[in-house]
């Protein structure tokens, strides 16, 4: 998929995939497997995953910062990719 560079576009975020290389994974403290579900499972042990969801269903996305993506091994990847963000 071919994104524009430095420029802010929309894209579904079910085209995304986590980062399981993210530098806050350490050998110490990671997900069991690299696959999204895991990541996600892991996100949800180590921090308040719950009151992001709480938070997001009471006040929706806001977008104040962007999420960036790139590509790797033909996958669109980003370090906060959430799968309950609406598609746009």
């Amino acid at each position: 998929m071919q994104l524009p560079v430095n420029k802010s576009t929309f894209i579904a975020t079910d085209l995304l995939y986590f980062d399981h290389r993210n530098a806050r994974f350490t050998p110490n403290k990671q997900p069991d497997e690299t696959d999204d579900d895991s990541i996600i499972r892991f996100i949800d042990r180590t921090a308040n995953l719950g009151e992001l969801i709480e938070s997001m269903a009471a006040n929706g996305y806001i977008k104040i910062e962007p999420m960036i993506v790139w590509e790797y091994n033909d996958k669109l990847v980003s370090e906060r990719k959430l799968k309950f963000i609406p598609t746009h």
